[in-house]
């Protein structure tokens, strides 16, 4: 049921947020009737949500649309779209909303790297959310079931991968080691079976 219910929200979600950007391709300049823009939206890693999300897009709107064909880059997603975008490398990109205020604002993790101030919001999408996975024999039930020390706890990639997962953590009064290993939500998925 859950399964279900999370592609129906996914398609959902992809099919609003393509007539988004398709409303935002109406204001473009009128290119010749055989001649459709291409553009690039940046994703995330192929087991992530931006790239479900981002291939979904590009789907339909290359499907639908006469003004663009857009094409899905998988990315390591938010800081690299970020960059990209500023540096005209992408059209689009997938991010989180605080770290893109941060860099456009030059705060936090860009205050030594100063401001990205090419950077536009076109459309707000998907409320980021953390998944936390153990083995189903696992005594962990919930969060507050993790013993700091004894158990391991893997954070998403980078930089706003930490933040995340330390942010999850501190609701239940739990602080994630600055070791702990960060990995790809497809390498946490590889380690696990591992």
């Amino acid at each position: 049921m859950c399964g279900k219910s999370l592609v129906k929200r996914v398609i959902s979600v992809s099919l609003v947020l393509s007539l988004a950007i398709l409303l935002v391709f109406e204001h473009r300049p009128v290119y010749a009737a055989d001649e459709r823009a291409r553009m690039t939206i940046g994703t995330g890693n192929s087991g992530g949500v931006f790239y479900v999300l981002g291939a979904a897009m590009a789907n339909v709107i290359t499907q639908k649309s006469k003004l663009v064909e857009l094409t899905a880059q998988a990315t390591t997603a938010t800081t690299e779209n970020l960059n990209f975008v500023n540096t005209h490398n992408l059209d689009f990109g997938f991010t989180l909303f605080d770290v893109a205020h941060c860099a456009y604002t030059g705060t936090r993790e860009y205050e030594s790297i100063g401001k990205l101030e090419n950077l536009r919001v076109v459309v707000l999408g998907h409320v980021g959310l953390n998944t936390f996975a153990v083995f189903q024999k696992s005594p962990i039930k919930n969060i507050g079931n993790i013993k700091p020390g004894k158990d391991v706890i893997a954070c998403g990639s980078g930089y706003t991968g930490f933040l995340l997962s330390q942010t999850g953590l501190y609701g239940w009064g739990l602080d994630l080691p600055t070791n702990s290993p960060v990995l790809s939500y497809t390498e946490q998925v590889t380690a696990l079976k591992d």
